[in-house]
């Protein structure tokens, strides 16, 4: 099961020499679309279907978008407004906080999504817990690498990064999405001419194609156009403006902005998984800094 690969390597990255005896504070790091918030789904999936022996040594997993933190927000109170669920079998904030406080004596996962979109002082408790971490917790925080990111970094006994697919599963993927070798190689000279592709001294840089979502909407942009952009940034925005196709999704009969919603959501779901799948497919999948 590919999350139980991800936890094993997760937690098979030694600890730093700041590593705090008691605790377990992971940062998972990479740019937009890499695979973070698709990550802790999965690892939240795996748990509730037990499909993962790592993860059933915890009790509880909590996850929050830290995007949708509100001003003196407690976590506990994020926990069950994020989760409708919880309501609705009567578990309370006060329930909540009393598992996070270690009061019962549980093991926890705590996934905190997205810490690039949230403004420290926010919420005060979670500013706290990411600095002091939480009784017999595990606390997953993921990010994009921002200047902000450095002022936590003491607090982390690991930091990895995500960091999608090598050359070699790039090419593969093309291959395999456009049919031949052949084309393949088509696309490889455009994006070369791009400025997509670029050989470095380490060796060749896809920039953002490394990037799975990215390259499959890629792949879309040259199988429709036989062409590219002559930019990375026309390349970026021919992608945003055509991917999702929103003529098709009229077509499909979906006529309200809350069908297209939900058509748009599918996509992204069903390209997350691709994602998150076709990562294990690569030889150069993490990073570690620590």
């Amino acid at each position: 099961m590919c999350v139980h690969m991800y936890m094993s390597m997760f937690v098979r990255v030694s600890k730093t020499q700041t590593a705090h005896v008691g605790r377990n504070m992971f940062f998972v790091l990479g740019v937009g679309g890499v695979g973070k918030s698709t990550s802790l789904k999965h690892i939240s999936l795996a748990w509730a279907n037990g499909e993962s022996s790592y993860l059933g040594k915890f009790d509880f997993i909590f996850h929050a978008a830290l995007k949708f933190a509100k001003k003196n927000q407690t976590l506990e109170d994020m926990v069950v407004e994020q989760h409708g669920a919880l309501a609705r079998h009567k578990a309370s904030s006060q329930n909540i906080k009393l598992i996070l406080g270690g009061e019962t004596n549980q093991r926890v996962l705590l996934l905190l999504d997205g810490y690039d979109e949230y403004t420290e002082g926010t919420s005060p408790d979670v500013d706290n817990i990411l600095i002091r971490g939480l009784p017999l917790s595990c606390i997953l925080l993921t990010s994009r690498d921002t200047k902000e990111v450095a002022e936590l970094r003491p607090y982390m006994d690991v930091e990895a990064e995500i960091t999608g697919f090598d050359p070699e599963r790039v090419e593969e993927y093309i291959s395999k999405y456009l049919g031949s070798d052949e084309k393949c190689n088509e696309l490889i000279k455009v994006a070369t001419k791009s400025n997509l592709r670029k050989k470095t001294f380490k060796g060749i840089d896809y920039g953002i194609m490394q990037v799975p979502i990215l390259l499959h909407m890629v792949c879309v942009l040259f199988q429709r156009e036989v062409s590219l952009p002559k930019t990375r940034t026309g390349v970026i925005s021919a992608v945003v403006e055509r991917c999702p196709d929103w003529e098709e999704i009229r077509k499909s009969g979906k006529k309200t902005r809350k069908e297209w919603k939900v058509a748009l959501e599918i996509a992204l779901v069903n390209l997350g998984e691709l994602a998150w799948h076709r990562l294990y497919k690569g030889t150069k999948i993490w990073s570690s800094q620590r």
